[in-house]
């Protein structure tokens, strides 16, 4: 007999994204509703409007703790970045309980 286990759903949904000043990105805040299905948002702007820049900085900052080799390119990336300057504020919505993250560099 197999028995099946019922597995938890550990679904996080981003709320918002804020960015004082990065690069092109001057007082970017991004606001998702987290009940509207499909959960798929456009971003869109000009060429030239920072687009690739903001989703790379978003993938570096979420997943730049799991491997050195992500660390450096996230170093490499935000280049002469002012020390404990706020790089991003990320809101994220987990099980009920509101995350918030905020990225400086040391």
């Amino acid at each position: 007999m197999v028995k099946l286990t019922q597995r938890r759903n550990y679904l996080m949904k981003l709320l918002k994204v804020s960015v004082p000043n990065f690069r092109n990105l001057k007082n970017v805040e991004l606001t998702f509703e987290p009940s509207l299905k499909p959960s798929v948002f456009p971003i869109g702007s000009l060429n030239g409007g920072s687009k690739t820049t903001l989703l790379k900085l978003l993938f570096l900052l979420l997943s730049h703790y799991k491997d050195s080799e992500a660390t450096q390119f996230l170093l490499s990336f935000l280049g002469n970045y002012k020390p404990n300057r706020l790089i991003a504020r990320i809101e994220i919505l987990h099980e009920s309980r509101l995350i918030l993250l905020e990225y400086r560099l040391n």
